[in-house]
């Protein structure tokens, strides 16, 4: 009974926030953040003033390798070093924090212990460590992040380093979509599966509908990061509500990269309205410069979305 009447005052300080374009209202509310890249999930503001350096983000970044373009250029300097690494990872945790953020699911690069010198559970145990130190009240589920760039024989080892720690809970296919097919990576997700890992996988953001569909048969996905190549397929929308297969949608990327064009033309109003579950998330909000209270507000000032929907 009690539960019941929390979650009924929460939607109703939610319906009122977005009514009153109450930002600060809207942050207190708790929400989840299931699809957000460790590294560049953080602060804009924190990050600039622990960096002492001031950083100029563009409003758009001509696709997703222009992105990559920029973040190398302006952002890879700053995390040279294992302590830059752990900043930016701190960063993250703070902006979930200010944003009211009490469950998040945040990934960290395979191939980042590695590259600084540390093992797979060093590595893991210190960014739990900052989650216990900065945001202990959030629910943190550490998640590991595969790119598709890479050979599958490396990820495949790198994985099983990962597991033997104990400490991820999940794992995210992730890169350039047409850098090889799901498929390849078959027998990695079957591993992660039978680890108990919940299995995640970008597709459907500069891929197509058929891409979405493949990556969840072959990789047996229990959702999807991005999809929203779906909303043009009612076919692939049907597939993933029989299958209540979860989109997990960030809007502001979406819109920032030119996968959409604005938020009340958003794919995201399409797949809810064919019964697709999708969730709202920040994808990269160091970035894209919006947290999730952010874009509820956009998806519902737009237009695409009512108060209560």
């Amino acid at each position: 009974m009690r539960s019941s009447f929390i979650s009924e005052r929460l939607s109703l300080d939610f319906i009122s926030a977005l009514q009153n374009d109450d930002i600060a209202a809207l942050r207190l509310v708790p929400k989840s953040d299931l699809h957000n890249h460790g590294i560049y999930g953080g602060s804009r503001e924190f990050t600039a003033k622990r960096l002492g350096a001031k950083l100029d983000f563009p409003s758009v970044y001509g696709g997703i390798s222009g992105m990559i373009r920029w973040a190398d250029a302006n952002i890879k300097p700053h995390y040279q070093s294992y302590q830059g690494v752990l900043l930016f990872f701190e960063s993250a945790f703070t902006q979930a924090a200010a944003d009211g953020v009490a469950v998040l699911e945040m990934s960290l690069d395979a191939r980042y212990p590695g590259l600084y010198g540390r093992s797979a559970e060093e590595m893991a145990r210190d960014i739990c460590r900052l989650h216990i130190e900065t945001a202990r009240h959030i629910e943190f589920r550490l998640e590991l992040g595969l790119n598709r760039m890479y050979a599958v024989e490396e990820l495949s080892r790198l994985l099983d380093e990962c597991l033997e720690t104990g400490l991820f809970k999940s794992v995210d296919l992730y890169g350039d979509e047409a850098a090889r097919p799901a498929g390849e990576f078959r027998e990695i997700f079957s591993s992660a599966g039978r680890s108990g890992l919940k299995l995640k996988a970008h597709a459907g953001e500069s891929g197509t509908a058929d891409d979405v569909v493949r990556a969840v048969e072959e990789l047996n996905l229990s959702s999807v990061q991005h999809g929203i190549a779906a909303a043009a397929s009612k076919e692939a929308m049907k597939f993933l509500a029989e299958r209540r297969i979860a989109l997990n949608v960030c809007p502001e990327s979406n819109i920032s990269l030119g996968y959409s064009s604005d938020y009340a033309l958003h794919q995201i109003r399409v797949l809810f309205d064919h019964g697709v579950r999708v969730t709202v998330n920040t994808d990269d909000a160091l970035l894209f410069g919006s947290g999730v209270s952010e874009q509820f507000l956009a998806l519902y000032q737009s237009g695409a979305f009512s108060a209560e929907e």
